[in-house]
């Protein structure tokens, strides 16, 4: 779920070597925030599905392994993905507009530049009407 490089929520996968960890983490005006790290060190070689859904002002995560769905126990503030939010003026002076709107897709960095790639299989997108004025929506990936 991303606004701006500074504004975004993620549920990544990580690997160093032999290690791996699910990671959801935070970008809030830039700050940085590690909500959850989930060992993934025994599923490193096998598929994961990784899914977000919007709930009005919430954002959920939560990954497969074989099927089997959990949820990362951590609701998200949805409101730093908007415009209103991105906006950042100091002293009265705009040195950031937000306008873009937000955007939820998947994303591969090789932080490390070691050539590393990920392979998606699929990717789903998913808009229900909720009972209440905000749609929920969900996105659903498979790599």
């Amino acid at each position: 779920a991303y606004y701006n490089a500074a504004n975004w929520h993620a549920l990544q996968l990580r690997t160093d070597g032999d290690r791996a960890a699910l990671e959801l983490v935070t970008s809030d005006r830039g700050v940085r925030t590690v909500h959850a790290r989930i060992d993934a060190a025994t599923h490193a070689e096998r598929p994961v599905q990784l899914r977000v859904a919007f709930d009005g002002p919430q954002v959920r995560f939560a990954y497969a392994w074989d099927g089997s769905w959990s949820t990362v126990p951590v609701n998200l503030d949805a409101t730093i993905l908007s415009d209103e939010h991105a906006d950042d003026i100091v002293h009265g002076q705009v040195r950031t507009l937000g306008f873009t709107g937000a955007f939820v897709g998947l994303w591969v960095q090789d932080l490390a530049a070691r050539g590393r790639w990920a392979d998606f299989d699929h990717a789903t997108y998913v808009e229900e009407p909720a009972s209440d004025a905000a749609p929920t929506s969900a996105i659903e990936a498979m790599s």
